[in-house]
């Protein structure tokens, strides 16, 4: 997908802000001319009732049809709540965008704090170790690398235990927004844990896409979170299609929120994520 430049947004802007201006100005015109030709009938029907008051005879079709006749009313109201739509779904989208950022900016600060953090540490451990007598490390170091290369000899093959592979899984049913590079839509959990969520959708998502997320657990408590899809699932023996994603990002609060939920429910299965 191509990437919008800023003078391509100001360029569709100045398109946008002049055609509002020529329909305005259209209009402006069609209510001006229905208004004449409202006054236009008017006349001809008031100048037809003299007449017949008169004794004039033959007039009494056309001013039946004059009667009923009732200009036509500009037919812009349906266009109007669609334009107001299309605008409030932009802006929505916008605001959701400028949250997503500034979560990023909140994480990107953390991050900077680590490494300023860290650096700090390292000076003082350098300060420290240059203060203390200097001694011969390196054959400790090839006691260690000879213990370690006999566990892993006596270890054989065996895989090191995940302690998080097995997570209950919540069945949720609620509405989500996701962002990502590309899109802006939304869908429907079926169930959560605090590492993830099921998605259903329709919407194609290739492994690996990354999405900010925002939904509502029960009690009005938003959760906005970032995450990453790590498997898709189509539709089979009654399966909704969707995606499984995997938080990459909570805050401390959202977290919170997600543990606090779990504990009142019951799990539904527990699995792999």
């Amino acid at each position: 997908m191509k990437a919008v430049t800023q003078e391509e947004v100001a360029r569709l802007e100045d398109e946008a802000r002049i055609a509002d201006n020529e329909l305005a100005r259209e209009i402006a015109e069609a209510e001006s001319d229905a208004i004449e030709v409202s006054g236009a009938l008017r006349e001809v029907r008031m100048r037809m009732e003299e007449e017949q008051l008169r004794g004039a005879t033959g007039l009494d079709g056309m001013l039946v049809a004059l009667r009923k006749t009732v200009p036509p009313s500009v037919p812009l109201e349906s266009h109007r709540v669609r334009v107001l739509e299309t605008r409030a779904d932009a802006l929505r989208a916008r605001i959701w965008v400028v949250s997503a950022m500034r979560d990023d900016l909140k994480r990107f600060t953390i991050e900077l704090g680590d490494c300023v953090k860290l650096s700090d540490e390292a000076r003082e451990s350098l300060v420290r170790l240059a203060e203390q007598p200097r001694i011969n490390v390196r054959p400790r170091l090839e006691r260690i690398r000879a213990i370690t290369a006999d566990l892993a000899v006596r270890a054989g093959a065996e895989p090191a235990t995940n302690p998080r592979r097995l997570k209950p899984r919540i069945r949720l049913e609620t509405a989500i927004d996701l962002h990502s590079k590309s899109n802006f839509f939304t869908g429907y959990t079926e169930n959560i844990s605090d590492g993830g969520l099921f998605l259903a959708t329709d919407e194609p998502f290739a492994l690996g896409t990354e999405v900010d997320i925002a939904f509502t657990l029960p009690g009005s408590i938003e959760v906005r979170a970032r995450g990453a899809v790590r498997w898709i699932r189509d539709e089979v023996d009654g399966l909704s299609r969707g995606v499984g994603i995997a938080f990459t990002y909570l805050s401390a609060s959202a977290q919170e929120a997600i543990q606090e939920f779990l504990l009142r429910r019951e799990p539904i299965i527990r699995e792999t994520p």
